[in-house]
């Protein structure tokens, strides 16, 4: 989802369905440090997704940026210093279908008025 969309209230009807959720905040693979050893929650999913992006690992954006069932929301808003804004599910879109082709996307949305 997009920030103040209602990701939240998302990720809260997954979780309470017992998947495995994530929203904004990932847990990230640390392949120094052995194969399934990870960093727990805490790190942004957007950075995560970003990172692996740019520095083309050889590991699918998703499964080193979590393993999650569902992911309610991937961007980050960064000041320029720090990347700036980065919007997986628009600007990695076509990786994240190309790796996830049974993924299902849900686009929600909340007029700006109720922001």
């Amino acid at each position: 989802g997009f920030p103040k969309g209602g990701s939240t209230s998302l990720q809260h009807y997954f979780a309470c369905g017992g998947l495995d959720t994530s929203h904004f905040k990932c847990r990230k693979k640390l392949p120094k440090h052995g194969p399934n050893v990870w960093q727990e929650k805490g790190v942004q999913c957007g950075k995560c997704i970003r990172y692996t992006l740019h520095q083309d690992l050889d590991a699918p954006l998703l499964e080193r940026c979590g393993e999650y069932q569902v992911y309610t929301q991937l961007d980050v808003e960064n000041d320029w210093s720090q990347g700036g804004c980065y919007f997986p599910q628009i600007q990695a879109l076509d990786v994240l279908h190309d790796q996830n082709p049974h993924a299902t996307f849900v686009l929600t949305f909340r007029p700006v008025n109720k922001w």
